[in-house]
């Protein structure tokens, strides 16, 4: 009878089965995982009173301050979007309205500071995504949901949150100013054009005119600087630009010329030698055939 039971009791040892027991230890381990987070624990403060003792304290301690970090990034996120917002407004209050000068400016700035605030945040998004890796040995992975694409009244797809599309502000406009704003000929021949129409205007006494012009060339002039671009209105340094560039072309046309002409030597030299190695290849072989001829008894001059 001891030899029957001891081998059910081993028969029942091997019979456990390991991946039942880990997929039990699994869902339990998730209810309890759902279930402390639903709770609300308080965090332990500074004080004698506050102080929990315990392993079990010191994870709820833990999660409590997991979710503070979680809540003050959302509550960041929330505070940056009102501010996006809040510029939007002030644009689209502005639209409609007869504006002056300044408040044409302040109109380009507020655009700028929201596209420049997109962009940075779409930085930061698509950094934060990169730098966060699931964990793919885990069971229970969140996965995002994929976003829908947006459409404007035109139907066309719109990958931020407002579209600027219809406010003047196009890819290839902003391109061309920008080659234009880089080519020293072009901005030496602006502001020689410039110069001349303040001097035509001063002659002829208009200066309230004059006034205006010089107000708006200033407000450009600090506009610019403030968003960080580097003004180029001097002549005499453009025309700097302008001569030491043809300088750069000629050294460079030069050294272009010397390296063709060089190239063309060497294959002339090359084509020159090879024609003289088969020239006296071809004697050579003459001259073994006369050689062969004479030791055959036929009678030649000179061998």
């Amino acid at each position: 009878m001891k030899t029957k039971t001891g081998k059910r009791e081993k028969s029942a040892i091997h019979k456990f089965d390991i991946k039942t027991a880990r997929d039990l230890l699994l869902g339990e381990s998730k209810f309890i995982t759902e279930l402390l987070d639903k709770q609300n624990f308080p965090v332990p403060g500074n004080n004698d009173s506050d102080i929990v003792r315990g392993s079990s304290d010191k994870t709820f301690g833990v999660h409590s301050k997991k979710k503070a970090k979680l809540l003050a990034a959302q509550s960041k996120g929330a505070t940056r979007a009102k501010s996006l917002e809040e510029l939007h407004d002030k644009l689209q209050a502005m639209r409609g309205k007869k504006l002056g000068y300044r408040d044409k400016l302040l109109k380009k700035g507020l655009k700028n500071k929201v596209i420049k605030k997109q962009k940075k945040d779409e930085r930061k998004g698509r950094k934060n995504l990169s730098r966060t890796k699931p964990d793919y040995g885990s069971e229970f992975v969140n996965r995002p949901k994929p976003l829908k694409p947006i459409y404007n009244s035109e139907g066309k797809m719109v990958f931020s949150r407002f579209d600027f599309s219809e406010s003047g502000y196009k890819n290839e406009v902003m391109e061309k100013k920008g080659r234009d704003e880089r080519d020293p000929h072009k901005m030496l021949k602006k502001i020689e054009k410039q110069n001349e129409k303040l001097k035509d205007l001063e002659a002829t006494g208009e200066i309230g005119k004059l006034t205006e012009i010089r107000e708006k060339i200033a407000w450009n002039r600090a506009l610019s600087k403030s968003e960080g671009v580097k003004v180029k209105d001097n002549p005499e340094l453009l025309k700097k630009t302008i001569k030491k560039e043809i300088q750069q072309k000629q050294k460079s046309k030069r050294k272009w010329d010397a390296r063709t002409e060089g190239m063309k030597n060497r294959r002339d030299e090359k084509q020159k030698k090879r024609m003289e190695n088969i020239e006296a290849r071809k004697k050579q072989v003459k001259i073994n055939k006369l050689k062969k001829a004479a030791k055959k008894g036929r009678i030649i001059p000179g061998f």
